[in-house]
């Protein structure tokens, strides 16, 4: 320990057991009986507040230490030449000062004499409670290791009076072991001012994100270590589970890093979301402004959606119009929030009229192509169809195969679930991205009892794109009657009803129920009501 330290606390064990000042000797000047009411009856009329006058908020203590608007401190302990004197000193001092000279002799006593003392008792003399002074405690408590036992000694264990009768809790609300008491203000340095104040992402981040929080002051790896010794800095950056909640894990390059200059695979910061259209996913810790905004993150949209869509089309809960986040726990949460709360599928697809990723309803196009003619069943062949019964639909949006799956959009792939209508009756169906072309699908003559019928008019690939150009009709699924041995070849369409009564009316006209639902096209052969 350094002599200075040695003799401060020599100082505080011996000052607690004394009630003030030793006889005889001269009482100094102090801060909250003698300059603090001065300043409150002259100065802080002008000088409090946001509008301070040029800045300089004389409130309190440490307010009247400080600086002003040019940030130079107006009071140092033994300085004649301070500006909190010049200001007042007769014969120099201008403006409303001019009325305020008398005060010159106390104020200059204060700050010459007596070293800005805080309490005027005893110990606590001087500079013990001024931040920019030598012999600060704060400073003091450093130097000696912090050692809180010095303070405990004259405060108490708790440190909230014991045998100096003064409690610590005056001038630190949460105790000079809280929280506050060292971090009262969050860090400015590098980017924590835009983590801690969020105005980008629309949340802040905890100090957890990014660093141990110790359940005591006294837990190791925060200011000591496990064996007792001084934890030496830099302070530790260990990520919490916020880098590594990841929207799509099995694209993350590695674990979280902090390298002492720049953070890595930060989920925050897109690591994992595969946007090739973000260069600037491992970033300088020193340059928190650096292509601030969405694409620091994420592109907007991002490279793996394939439209130009405003971001509220499918991302409702979390944007409004503007894109300004609605609800800030939303972002930055490991999750993709589609529709709606709860999640709804026509978000992004609706249902008529249909429009593909990119916002198009064009049925030239094969991401469009016959889809309406699918889901609205407009010439009453069958019951609409449903997404399942071509593609996989996801139980969540986030499910692996959804979302993180590359354009096009996957048909006649189910697993793990079970096969759609399309794969009916043993169907084996085949789509060619290539062409556009579907083939062997239940729907359209496929399937073990359908590969039987051999009727001309049967037409078993059809291009996706040929929607409106009257390829599909009665004969054109099987045939008118079917050509197989369960069939006669002298049938006419108004004989299906004999078997069909539930499919078929007596008219051969296909039964559509107020439902929406028939027995037609259903994956069964119902050959009774």
């Amino acid at each position: 320990m350094k002599p200075a330290a040695i003799t401060t606390l020599l100082l505080l064990l011996l000052g607690c057991t004394r009630a003030g000042p030793v006889e005889g000797t001269r009482r100094c000047v102090h801060w909250k009986d003698d300059v603090r009411v001065v300043v409150e009856a002259r100065c802080i009329r002008c000088h409090s507040g946001q509008a301070a006058a040029a800045g300089y908020d004389m409130f309190s203590y440490n307010g009247v230490l400080g600086g002003g608007s040019d940030g130079n401190a107006n009071a140092v302990a033994g300085d004649p030449r301070s500006t909190l004197l010049e200001a007042v000193r007769p014969g120099a001092a201008t403006g409303p000062h001019v009325d305020h000279t008398d005060v010159h002799s106390l104020l200059e006593e204060w700050v010459v004499d007596c070293s800005l003392s805080y309490s005027g008792f005893g110990i606590h003399e001087g500079g013990i409670a001024n931040p920019a002074d030598q012999d600060f405690h704060g400073r003091k408590l450093r130097e000696s290791g912090w050692d809180m036992s010095s303070c405990a000694r004259c405060h108490g264990e708790d440190f909230r009076g014991g045998n100096a009768n003064a409690s610590c809790y005056g001038c630190h609300v949460d105790g000079p072991t809280g929280c506050t008491t060292c971090h009262s203000q969050d860090p400015t340095s590098g980017a924590h001012a835009t983590h801690a104040s969020g105005p980008v992402t629309g949340r802040s981040a905890n100090c957890t994100a990014c660093h141990k929080v110790p359940t005591n002051w006294r837990a190791p790896g925060h200011i000591f270590l496990a064996d007792g010794s001084l934890d030496p800095a830099p302070v530790e950056v260990t990520f919490g589970p916020g880098a590594m909640n990841d929207v799509h894990p099995e694209r993350r390059a590695g674990p979280a890093a902090w390298d002492g200059v720049g953070c890595s695979n930060i989920a925050c910061h897109g690591a994992t979301l595969g946007d090739s259209s973000v260069a600037d996913r491992t970033f300088n810790w020193q340059e928190p402004t650096r292509n601030q905004g969405c694409l620091r993150c994420h592109g907007a949209p991002p490279s793996s959606h394939q439209h130009s869509l405003p971001c509220l089309k499918c991302h409702e809960q979390v944007v409004d119009g503007s894109n300004a986040l609605v609800d800030r726990a939303l972002h930055l949460n490991g999750v993709v929030e589609v529709g709606p709360a709860g999640g709804n599928c026509q978000a992004c697809h609706q249902d008529a009229p249909f429009r593909d990723t990119h916002g198009g309803n064009d049925a030239a196009t094969r991401p469009v192509g016959a889809h309406e003619v699918h889901l609205t069943a407009p010439h009453q062949l069958s019951a609409p169809l449903k997404c399942a019964d071509c593609h996989r639909t996801p139980a969540t949006p986030g499910e692996t195969g959804h979302l993180d799956s590359d354009l096009p959009a996957e048909v006649f792939a189910w697993r793990p679930r079970e096969p759609g209508l399309a794969a009916a009756r043993g169907a084996e169906p085949v789509y060619d991205v290539a062409t556009g072309g579907c083939a062997a699908t239940y729907c359209h003559g496929g399937g073990e009892v359908a590969r039987l019928d051999t009727s001309p008019s049967i037409l078993r690939n059809l291009t996706w794109t040929s929607a409106g150009q009257g390829l599909v009709y009665c004969g054109s699924c099987h045939g008118i009657p079917p050509a197989d041995p369960n069939h006669d070849d002298t049938m006419t369409s108004l004989q299906c009803v004999n078997c069909h009564a539930g499919s078929v009316d007596r008219w051969g006209r296909i039964i559509i129920n107020p439902d929406g639902t028939s027995l037609h096209l259903n994956g069964v052969a119902n050959a009774t009501p």
